[in-house]
């Protein structure tokens, strides 16, 4: 008779390795990765449950047709680590994607002076517009006139 160890009988199951506390081949460069499985494989379906029918239940047929719906926050489960959530809100907030106090916000700090505003790189244009900042018109083609 063979024996089976927790590993091959997770194997045989689908289970993954660090779903049994089996770190042995873990490193904590994938800790990230870890915890977005466990939120996909885990709890996703569950909370996006409770989301639809908390936005069912608390809010009227008229909030919901204007687009209103309730929705649990889910990145404390996904947060990176220091350096990697840094850089991440950094390139958000200079690409005018995130404000400053949005960033602020997701790491616990006050808001700031002019926080409330997006910023983006001066060096980024549209092409219809390149050649304008020299005075040089430009056509809807692109072309200057």
């Amino acid at each position: 008779m063979k024996k089976y160890n927790a590993l091959q009988v997770a194997g045989a199951f689908g289970i993954k390795p660090n779903q049994i506390n089996d770190y042995q081949k873990s490193s904590y460069a994938s800790a990230e990765s870890q915890n977005l499985a466990f939120y996909v494989d885990t709890i996703l379906f569950i909370v996006k449950q409770y989301e639809e029918e908390i936005t069912y239940k608390l809010l009227s047929q008229k909030l919901i047709d204007s687009g209103y719906y309730w929705r649990f926050n889910v990145n404390v489960i996904l947060r990176a680590d220091s350096k990697t959530q840094m850089e991440s809100l950094a390139i958000g907030v200079n690409n005018g994607i995130i404000k400053p106090d949005e960033a602020r916000n997701e790491l616990d700090r006050p808001i700031a002076d002019g926080g409330d505003r997006l910023y983006a790189n001066g060096n980024y244009i549209p092409l219809t517009l390149a050649g304008k900042q020299y005075g040089a018109v430009v056509d809807s083609e692109g072309g200057e006139e």
